[in-house]
């Protein structure tokens, strides 16, 4: 089989593993401009629209089997022993120039962007996890972190703080909740005394619902 460059071609390919086969994955046929191939390795790629013929099971295609033009295009990758048949739709144009749309640029700022921010949501995660805590404690935390989201390990790695106002200590049950310093170093200011206590009180339903689990 050949796959001349920049023509479209409709490919059919079985499933690539045994796996696939076994749980009666059907056959899919792709529609779309060769891309590029290499002969080394036997992989095939075709560049398809993505409103137009991408993967199907029997679908037509646009106007004379052709690829429906769309800017939004997705990639094929197979390997040439995978294909049960292929024909081509369209040959490449005389001059051999690529009749396939080009491939649209990457929004590198957008993605360096979301980069950024997996990175620090990732450290983020890393730094909640305390490797002397028990699995117990760590899961009280990971708990507390998702409904509170400011929440820390006290220096001694064992006592959990939440919300700068809350302290829990082992063995970390409702009745092992307190006010950090205590009501008295509160006692100034009668808003603040009933704000830390509405969290404390908070907090102490968040741990009772996880003890119930």
């Amino acid at each position: 089989l050949t796959y001349p460059l920049h023509s479209e071609m409709r490919v059919t390919v079985r499933p690539p593993t045994a796996e696939a086969a076994e749980t009666g994955t059907d056959d899919v046929t792709v529609c779309g401009t060769v891309f590029a191939t290499d002969d080394r390795s036997g992989m095939v790629v075709l560049q398809c629209p993505v409103s137009g013929d991408g993967p199907e099971k029997g679908r037509g295609g646009g106007k004379n089997g052709a690829a429906v033009v769309s800017r939004e295009r997705s990639i094929h990758m197979f390997h040439h022993s995978h294909v049960i048949k292929c024909a081509v739709v369209r040959e490449a144009s005389a001059d051999g120039v690529a009749a396939a749309a080009p491939v649209e640029r990457l929004p590198t700022k957008q993605l360096e962007v979301r980069e950024e921010r997996a990175i620090r949501l990732a450290m983020k995660s890393l730094a909640h996890i305390n490797l002397e805590a028990s699995s117990h404690a760590q899961a009280l935390f990971d708990r507390l972190v998702k409904a509170c989201n400011d929440v820390s390990w006290a220096k001694d790695q064992t006592t959990i703080i939440v919300l700068d106002q809350v302290r829990i200590v082992p063995p970390y049950s409702p009745g092992d909740c307190s006010l950090l310093g205590g009501e008295n170093a509160l006692s100034s200011n009668r808003k603040s005394v009933a704000l830390a206590q509405e969290s404390l009180e908070r907090v102490k339903r968040i741990v009772a619902t996880f003890q119930e689990k």
